[in-house]
């Protein structure tokens, strides 16, 4: 196998929000606006989206209706 061996992730830290990332293209099979409801039932979780796409209106609509939206 030419892959080096997999490295074990650090353990997340107890205590701290988990902070999520979502790096891509913003198309329609990805289903992104269901990303953010689920943060509805992550009160801890930070996400952050870096990309464009035709499902970027989507994907501002459903943070439009998010609580936490900075």
């Amino acid at each position: 196998n030419a892959l080096p061996e997999p490295v074990a992730a650090a353990p997340h830290a107890l205590g701290r929000p988990a902070r999520l990332l979502s790096f891509g293209r913003f198309v329609a099979f990805k289903n992104l606006p269901v990303l953010v409801r689920a943060l509805r039932d992550l009160p801890d979780c930070t996400l952050t989206f870096v990309g464009e796409g035709p499902a970027e209106g989507s994907i501002q609509q459903a943070l439009a209706g998010h609580p936490d939206v900075a």
